[in-house]
């Protein structure tokens, strides 16, 4: 009953899923019947049938293609018993897939056609027979079974996007239906396309107008801007309703004359600004502007041009528009002047009172003319706005300047004007600069007057009552005076008048020389003498001090008076004042020169004394000859010995002290120096080994250089060790080996207590016997230390020992002897050495004097025993009774052949005699492998596998033998077997398993009987250890494997790397780089963009993965891409871009394909004014955009107008700035402002003016009216109202989530398990087929989940939340759900009644 239920809920989850399906809808084309030059179109629609006239419901089905042999479905059947109805009913929605069938070609009936058709069932299977149903020409609607009703899509255009000068060829391509053949066995029943047939277009939104189907162009000659519309038509006769436009233009005018707008358009002296203004064009627009300078030759012109040079420049002008056609010319002139003009003459007129002077000026300029006069009173040009055509005046005497100016700017050169007529006032001195430094014959004076009227003609000067120097200058003069004194500065103007007297004084002249008037130094003994000098000067001060040996004129001076010498002998000092004058000179107009100071010296001392000798008291205790310094045991106080030496020519000052130090070289001599003393000699009363340093000093305080003695001073006796040898005991000599130390001095004899005397610092002595010896030390300082050594370690008397046996009666075991030993006391009275050890027979020492010896077997031992001495005792003893030979065994294995059975292992024991005479003790057991004991001398022991054995036989002495016994003919174990696919690598073809076997060893190290054959998943059995098996799937395969033995393994292969389904691919675009642009719109089926584009794509492949990514851009070729790398797309066109991706298998996906269009450009738009007939003027404005094509125009009032249309008429009333607004489809803005100021019908032309689409996006769909009268632009703009478009299909988001949902709930079905015992009952293998089942429709609901989502899902990256599908979705999530619930509570009775089962066994 719970499998009827089961089966009942998954059959009615799959007729609720497969009622919901809605079937396409069908719809008819609208095009046209005949192309352009009237030829028909041949269109088909598809195949038909028509039937009886009863019911379209009802046919007639044959199984042949003839008119007498009806068959009737057993399964339907029509059910009302009719004769006429003999027959089957088809369902209404039944769309069957069918070929045409031609009966000539088969022998049948020719006047009647059958279509060749698979039946479906009344319950809604389809059947598996073909049979064949009449069909005849007319067609019936409704009745298709091959057709095609669904228009084609992705029509392009190709067409040249710039102006064009001539006509242009328009080239229509691209298109895709949904196949091009009927469909097969296996297709679904329903629409399938019939491929592409030809083209349709419309110019200017007229009528449609049909390409031949073998001409797919339309030529283009009309001027201006032209919009093609185009669509594509199937062969059934089905037009697309998605179209593509595009716009051709033509240009035959030429463009409007440039303007010229100069900086300034009269004289100038500097450069000229000359810029070019294109006036538009009406068509293709301007591409450049060409000047051309005087004549020349035409220039591309850029930007704003200067002329600089002198003269008349002509500029000229013309335009070039985007198609070669050239303007007419516009012509302008620069007018520069740089020639300073000139003046040729100035007549100077006064008035009658003398106050004023009229000054005519006559001047000159060739080219600009003369503008004005100005006059300055300096040497100045003046700045423009002081020039005057007016008469110049002036109205005081002076010197004047005289300027003219031209109409350029440019000024003359200063002419110089002298004004003397109306001058009656005295020059006055302004200042007198009189020489601040000193001189030795002169000074200086410079006088500075001024005269406002005429001038300063001359400067003079004067002693007191003198008459006055005069000197010819104007405003400065410079005197020089050899006297000091106080003199008198005049001023005398061009009239004659002399300004006041004005007084000065000069008094920088020195003419006296300096005087010395002391000279001092320090006239006791030294080594240098400061010479101190001291002198004066009356006028200028000292300016320096010299001191040489002889009495020439010194070259270099110091500032100060102090000197420092170093020589004996005559010195001249000098003093020099600030105008170097000198001491040993005479005044000036004097004859007694003084000469230099002279002094002499005679104290100075420079020579070091000399350190003679130093001379020990001590006596020297150390051998002759052996060491080249001295050595003491006593305190030692040397004399100190030294004298002075003089300077060359001068006699010496004389030692003073003797200095000295105890050091032990010169890196460890101090500062602090002791003073030698005769009658306190120094003396070092510590020990000491060193050097004694002394050095001397004479009155002058030199220092000698230092000499030095080395010593020695100890009075520590040496020390001393020994050593014997040998040091432990012994039975023969001793050897005493004395070593002395001495830390200073060294030892330099030993004394043997024989009296020998050995120079050495070790000596040896050899004594025979134990006592004390005497020995004595002596180092080099004559020290000496007494040394007795005790020898005790010599002993001459041998050991003794005794033994026993531990048992002395017979045993199988070895014996034990214990031996004891002794040491007696020797002659001399000192202890004996003691027993050191006991040599065993076997050479084995025992340090003891008790040691134990087990023999092993009948015989006689010795021990030899050892004092510590040496001495030796041998010991002899002897053992009789041991017996312990092992007895022996044989074993027989039976079979004695190669077997898989257990094998018999027959053992016989024997106990042999011993080789020393004595009878054996006799077998006692026998213990066999597994730890059996049998006690007899024969046992039999079954082995069930191959291995080594072990028997011990034991005998009645305990003696035991081990008997090894091996077995190596049994195998059980196994083949074993591994397997390779190849190719390895994922491949869409068939693959071949190899299968590799071999028989391994067992674990206990034996020989494998060997591989025998292999049985192929078919049942195919190859002989041998290696088999090659090919499969064209994926999936699990088993390989049985035998080996000799018999033994059998079966292989599990599995095949996973078998990929026979395409990868799936889907693409989108991208911004390049971050900015503020618009986002993405969409136009019927193209994509429009206006920023630079990345191509992001997106693949799946549930198997091998993707390989490789591949696009190309219309009909090129494809291009290789690496998705983390994508292509990018920065040219402005209109491009179809198909995406494709190969997965390591080979498989290639279908070609995903958009058609985009990337236009960065914003539109272009010109205007012309032109009065209306009610006196208003009408702006007719036109756009024109390249590439996209217009989307909209705001007029200024905000009135939209749509649909592509570029044009419009606007009427003002009234003077003002009207705006015009224009999108193109691209998202691209142009603000093009015309202003309006007078009502006359003069054309006027102005260029757009793009603006940059920063937040601007395209105008809002409005009600389209219009105001009554328009209005001059405000500070408010026109609201964005985007076109009505055709919305864009988006993914769905809770479809996505009910798919993946359906998917989880399946999977977790699939883990669910009937049970988990290894053996079931009846009533659980009928619980584990309805899991069967269940996880059966689980599966095809999940299936068909995924299926339905990829074929009404677009894969693009727009989201929307439900659809109607979600409802199918849904309920298909709905049913899988309740199959896993069913599931797991079946799952749990399971478990339940496993339980219950348990509880039976056990009880």
């Amino acid at each position: 009953m719970e499998k009827v239920k089961r089966l009942a809920v998954c059959f009615l989850s799959c007729l609720i899923c497969i009622a919901l399906l809605a079937p396409a809808a069908l719809a008819a084309g609208g095009a046209l019947s005949a192309d352009r030059n009237g030829a028909q179109y041949d269109y088909v629609i598809g195949y038909c049938y028509s039937g009886s006239q009863q019911s379209i419901n009802t046919r007639e089905i044959f199984l042949s293609p003839n008119n007498y042999d009806v068959w009737l479905c057993s399964v339907c059947g029509l059910g009302d018993n009719n004769p006429e109805h003999i027959g089957t009913a088809l369902a209404s929605n039944l769309y069957m897939p069918c070929y045409g069938y031609d009966i000539a070609a088969t022998g049948g009936d020719t006047s009647i056609r059958y279509a060749l058709v698979r039946h479906r069932h009344n319950n809604g299977q389809l059947s598996n027979e073909r049979v064949y149903i009449p069909i005849n020409v007319p067609m019936y609607s409704g009745c298709y079974y091959g057709y095609d009703l669904t228009e084609p899509t992705g029509v392009r255009i190709n067409a040249p996007s710039a102006w064009q000068r001539d006509s242009v060829t328009v080239r229509f391509e691209g298109g895709n239906d949904t196949g091009t053949s009927l469909p097969d066995w296996s297709a679904t029943p329903g629409d399938y396309g019939s491929g592409i047939h030809h083209y349709e277009y419309s110019i200017n939104g007229g009528a449609w107008t049909g390409c031949p189907t073998n001409d797919p162009t339309v030529v283009i000659s009309s001027a201006g801007v032209t919009t093609i519309t185009a669509r594509v038509v199937d062969g059934a006769g089905n037009a697309s309703s998605q179209t593509a436009t595009a716009q051709v233009r033509i240009d035959n005018a030429a463009p409007n004359v440039p303007r010229i707008t100069l900086s300034t358009g009269q004289w100038t002296n500097g450069t000229v600004s000359a810029a070019l203004h294109d006036n538009g064009d009406s068509q293709s627009g301007i591409a450049r502007l060409e000047y051309a300078l005087d004549g020349g030759g035409g220039e591309a012109y850029s930007s704003a041009l200067s002329v600089m040079s002198h003269g008349r420049h002509a500029i000229s002008a013309r335009a070039i528009d985007n198609v070669g056609r050239i303007s007419g010319t516009a012509n302008k002139t620069a007018l520069i002047d740089k020639v300073k003009p000139a003046v040729s003459e100035i007549e100077q007129i006064p008035n009658k009172e003398y106050t004023e002077l009229n000054l005519n000026v006559t001047a000159a300029d060739a080219d600009s003319g003369i503008a004005g006069y100005a006059v300055t009173s300096d040497n100045k040009a003046p700045p423009a706005d002081a020039f005057s055509a007016n008469i110049l005046t002036v109205n005081k005497n002076g010197t004047y300047y005289v300027w003219a100016s031209d109409k350029a700017g440019n000024i003359s050169d200063g002419t110089r004007l002298v004004v003397t007529a109306l001058d009656i006032v005295p020059p006055t001195i302004v200042e007198v600069e009189i020489q601040q430094t000193w001189d030795a014959q002169k000074n200086w004076a410079k006088i500075t007057a001024a005269d406002d009227n005429s001038g300063v003609a001359a400067i003079g000067w004067s002693v007191e009552d003198g008459e006055i120097q005069w000197g010819n200058t104007s405003d400065t003069a410079t005197f020089e005076y050899t006297e000091n004194g106080n003199y008198i500065a005049y001023a005398r103007d061009l009239s004659g008048n002399i300004s006041e007297p004005c007084p000065f004084t000069v008094d920088r002249i020195d003419k006296h020389s300096p005087v010395i008037d002391s000279v001092e130094w320090d006239t006791t003994w030294s080594q240098y003498k400061t010479i101190t000098v001291e002198a004066h000067d009356t006028e200028s001060g000292l300016g320096g001090y010299a001191l040489t040996r002889t009495a020439q004129r010194p070259v270099e001076w110091q500032d100060e008076g102090v000197f420092e010498i170093s020589e004996n002998g005559s010195y001249y000092l000098w003093v020099v004042d600030r105008v170097e004058r000198v001491s040993a000179d005479a005044d000036e107009g004097l004859s007694n020169a003084p000469g230099p100071w002279e002094i002499t010296v005679d104290t100075i001392d420079r020579s070091k004394p000399v350190m003679d000798s130093i001379l020990h008291s001590a006596q020297d205790n150390a051998p002759e000859n052996k060491f080249d310094y001295p050595h003491f045991n006593e305190v030692d106080r040397p004399s100190l010995l030294a004298h002075d030496i003089a300077d060359a020519g001068w006699t010496d000052s004389g030692v003073k002290v003797i200095y000295y130090q105890f050091a032990e070289n010169e890196k460890f001599l101090g500062a602090d120096w002791r003073t030698y003393d005769e009658n306190e000699k120094p003396a070092m009363e510590d020990e000491y080994y060193g050097r004694i340093f002394a050095k001397a000093e004479d009155q002058a305080g030199n220092v000698s250089d230092m000499i030095s003695a080395v010593f020695m001073f100890e009075q520590t006796a040496p020390a001393a060790d020994y050593a014997l040898t040998p040091n432990n005991w012994t039975n023969g000599d001793v050897e005493i080996r004395i070593h002395a130390e001495d830390d200073m001095s060294g030892v330099q004899s030993i004394t043997l207590p024989d009296g020998t005397v050995v120079d050495a610092d070790a000596a040896e002595y050899r004594v025979m016997q134990n006592g004390i010896y005497e020995f004595s030390v002596r180092d080099h300082c004559g020290n000496v230390l007494s040394y007795p050594v005790d020898v005790a370690n010599i002993d001459l008397m041998p050991p003794t020992a005794d033994y026993e046996l531990l048992t002395d009666e017979w045993t199988n075991v070895p014996v034990t002897i214990r031996v004891k030993a002794d040491d007696p006391s020797p002659e001399d009275g000192y202890a004996p050495s003691g027993i050191r050890s006991i040599t065993l027979p076997d050479g084995e020492v025992v340090e003891a004097d008790t040691a134990d010896f087990i023999a092993e077997q009948n015989g006689s031992y010795d021990f030899i025993v050892s004092d510590n001495a040496g001495n030796t005792y041998t010991l002899h003893t002897e053992v009789s009774n041991i017996d312990y030979l092992s007895p022996q065994a044989q074993c027989t294995i039976d079979p004695g052949q190669w077997t898989n059975q257990p094998v018999a292992m027959h053992i016989t024991a024997t106990d042999p005699s011993p080789e020393d005479g004595y009878a054996p003790s006799g077998i006692q057991s026998i213990t066999l492998p597994g730890g059996m004991v049998v006690d007899d001398s024969q046992a039999v022991f079954t082995a069930d596998k191959n291995g080594k054995y072990d028997f011990v036989i034991t005998d009645r002495g305990g003696n035991t033998f081990v008997l090894h016994t091996e077995v190596k003919i049994i195998d059980d174990l196994l083949p074993t077997a591994k397997y390779s696919v190849v190719p390895g690598k994922w491949t869409n073809e068939s693959v071949t398993i190899e299968v590799t076997a071999e028989d391994p060893a067992p674990e206990d190290g034996y020989v494998a009987s060997g591989v025998k054959k292999i049985a192929f998943p078919d049942g195919t059995v190859i002989e041998g250890a290696y088999a090659e098996f090919t499969v064209h799937e994926n999936g699990n395969y088993d390989f049985a494997v035998s080996d000799h033995g018999g033994n059998i393994f079966t292989l599990h292969a599995k095949v996973e790397n078998v990929d026979t389904i395409c990868p799936v691919v889907d693409y989108h675009f991208e911004q390049l780089e971050d900015g503020d642009h618009r986002p993405i719109e969409e136009y019927g089926e193209r994509e429009y963009y206006n920023y630079d584009l990345v191509l992001r794509a997106q693949a799946e492949d549930s198997q091998s993965g993707i390989a490789r990514y591949e696009y190309k851009i219309d009909e090129g070729e494809w291009i290789e891409f690496d998705a983390s790398v994508p292509p990018v797309f920065e040219d402005e066109q209109i491009s179809r871009v198909a995406v494709r991706v190969w997965d390591a298998a080979g498989n290639v996906s279908e070609e995903k394909i958009r058609e985009i269009v990337l236009d960065k450009t914003p539109p272009r738009a010109t205007h012309t004014l032109t009065p209306s007939d009610n006196g208003n003027i009408n702006i007719n404005f036109e756009a024109d955009c390249s590439i996209s094509g217009i989307q909209s125009l705001v007029q200024p009032d905000g009135t939209a107008v749509y649909g592509g249309t570029s044009t419009a008429v606007y009427e003002v009333d009234c003077n003002g700035d009207y705006d015009f607004t224009v999108w193109d489809f691209c998202g691209n803005q142009l603000t093009h402002t015309v202003t309006v100021s007078s009502f006359t019908a003069q054309n006027k032309t102005q260029a757009a003016k793009p603006q940059e689409a920063d937040d601007a996006k395209p105008p809002l769909d409005s009600d389209h009216t219009q105001s009554s009268s328009a209005q001059p632009k405000k500070d408010s703009t026109s609201k964005p109202a985007p076109m009505q478009q055709k919305p864009a299909r988006a993914l769905t988001l809770a479809d996505l989530v009910c798919m993946l949902l359906t998917l989880l709930l399946a999977i977790l079905t699939w883990t669910r398990q009937a049970g988990t015992g290894e053996e079931k009952s009846g009533a659980q293998r009928q619980k584990s087929c309805g899991f069967g089942v269940q996880k059966a429709a689980a599966t095809l609901l999940a299936l068909f989940s995924i299926l339905l989502f990829f074929l009404t899902q677009p894969l693009v990256w727009r989201i929307q939340l439900f659809d109607w599908w979600t409802i199918l979705f849904a309920l298909m999530t709905l049913a899988v759900l309740v199959l896993l619930i069913t599931c797991q509570r079946d799952k749990e009775d399971a478990r339940k009644y496993e339980d219950k089962e348990d509880e039976e066994v056990f009880l």
